[in-house]
């Protein structure tokens, strides 16, 4: 009869168990945020770049190998100065290479809470390495670097991209009809 009974607990265990992971997923789908309303009439490239880096932030990030194969990876927009765009990578990473070797790049990022409540911002352009000139911006604006590359000696190797041309389209599904629209980076 013991048997029976521990067994019924722990049944009853495993099932309310389950019942607080069901509320628990559901809470942190109910937790994601909505997409702000946009004035697409009146938005700029650079309102539209700044979306992407501070409401999407990681992105995916598709470039061309030494064999001229797609890679993609995902990758935060760290900073933004006016139309450009700023990324960084490590100089021991194959993406450093592959970017300098073939410096077209595709970026896509899509924020909702579904398909229909979102809102997608594709970047096909070009891009330079600029160095470390604001390195020390992009980590003080986005300081969970920090954690990533925590010691002078690890930042070493950190260099940054600007995107300084290419096109910014926009696929926003919240509205009917179907917002969409290509602006030209300068």
């Amino acid at each position: 009869m013991k048997i029976k009974r521990v067994g019924t607990i722990i049944l009853f265990l495993l099932l309310a168990g389950n019942s607080l992971l069901l509320i628990k997923n559901q809470q942190r789908i109910d937790k994601r945020e909505e997409v702000t309303q946009m004035d697409h009439k009146n938005m700029s490239v650079a309102q539209y770049l700044k979306f992407l880096k501070d409401d999407i932030h990681s992105t995916v990030f598709s470039t061309v190998d030494e064999q001229g194969k797609p890679e993609s990876r995902i990758i935060d927009m760290m900073l933004l100065k006016g139309d450009k765009l700023y990324f960084l990578t490590a100089t021991t990473k194959p993406f450093y290479d592959e970017l300098l070797a073939h410096p077209d790049v595709a970026i896509t990022g899509v924020k909702g809470n579904d398909t229909m409540s979102s809102v997608s911002i594709s970047v096909k352009g070009t891009v330079r390495e600029i160095g470390t000139k604001y390195l020390d911006e992009i980590f003080e604006k986005n300081a969970y670097m920090n954690q990533i590359y925590p010691t002078p000696a690890s930042k070493k190797v950190l260099r940054v991209f600007e995107v300084y041309r290419g096109s910014v389209e926009v696929y926003d599904l919240r509205t009917k009809p179907i917002y969409q629209t290509t602006l030209v980076i300068k």
